[in-house]
């Protein structure tokens, strides 16, 4: 889409956008004192780094949470194996998924929390870091990176798309200022038809869209901790496992009802419930507790 609809929305948002300079230091001290966010490396969030640009190309990839993270290091890989003068930054935005990458970095690969999207922190993030090409996955989009990453020619890629019809009919209610967005994109890559269809009801031009199925399918298997995973087997040797995964509160209901029932049936059975939102983590326990259920949280409890 050569020509994009002019967009006030996206432009009353690049006009305002600066005021978050005016409160974005107190708001990230705050959520370190909350837990929030990683005391040492909250001001990556504000466009500041002691770790020093590798020299050669720079692959910048951005995903915003844990899983959409890790699904980029095979992609990783196989550029590494194709190129390997490569280098490659991932940002992500959550403090999980720094504590989740961390362990499963692949070789010559920095991971950075992405800045809070006004032009300053946004520009002192790409002096430093000069990138070739700019990736992101699925869903997540900032008007602010965009606009200055297209301003400097930097090539752009969105992978791992993701759309649904929902989404969609959300997104055409300010379609100019998503049009214009996703027109910034060289190439577009989805993970089914449904998300093809809805980048293109927003105006992306078909030729622009593959659909190429999830990375996650093909991601690679998390780093082994030797001594969690001693300390797990010991403490569940023998017992029937379920897993509830990615559940939001009103799963929970139904999974402490089930758990309930399976517990009549089978004493010993474990739950093991991973929320979509960690720092859900405490009100879950409280929660299972107060329904009288044997319970601990193992893991990070952070967002």
């Amino acid at each position: 889409m050569a020509n994009p609809p002019k967009s006030a929305l996206l432009g009353l948002y690049l006009t305002a956008s600066p005021l978050i300079r005016l409160f974005a230091r107190r708001h990230l001290e705050k959520r370190v004192l909350r837990g929030k966010e990683d005391g040492q490396r909250y001001r990556e969030k504000l466009g500041l780094t002691d770790v020093a640009r590798p020299d050669g190309p720079l692959v910048w990839m951005h995903a915003v949470g844990v899983g959409e993270l890790l699904a980029l290091p095979a992609l990783i890989r196989e550029m590494q194996d194709r190129d390997p003068a490569l280098n490659f930054l991932l940002t992500s935005s959550a403090k999980t998924s720094a504590q989740a990458i961390e362990h499963n970095l692949p070789p010559r690969t920095i991971h950075q929390f992405l800045p809070l999207d006004t032009r300053a922190y946004v520009r002192r993030f790409l002096d430093h870091w000069q990138p070739q090409l700019s990736v992101w996955a699925e869903r997540d989009i900032w008007p602010v990176f965009l606009t200055e990453v297209e301003r400097r020619n930097i090539p752009l890629a969105l992978i791992n798309g993701r759309m649904s019809r929902e989404s969609a009919a959300k997104k055409h209610r300010a379609k100019a200022m998503f049009a214009t967005l996703y027109a910034k994109f060289h190439f577009i890559e989805v993970q089914d038809e449904e998300s093809a269809e809805g980048f293109a009801s927003l105006g992306v031009p078909a030729d622009k869209i593959t659909v190429t199925g999830t990375l996650k399918a093909g991601a690679d298997p998390l780093a082994d901790q030797p001594e969690k995973r001693s300390q797990m087997e010991q403490a569940l040797a023998g017992r029937p496992l379920w897993l509830a995964a990615s559940t939001h509160p009103e799963d929970e209901i139904a999974v402490f009802k089930a758990q309930r029932k399976v517990l009549e049936i089978a004493p010993d059975t474990c739950l093991i419930l991973a929320p979509r939102d960690p720092s859900r983590a405490d009100r879950i326990l409280n929660h299972a507790l107060d329904l009288d259920f044997e319970a601990t949280i193992l893991g990070g409890t952070d967002s």
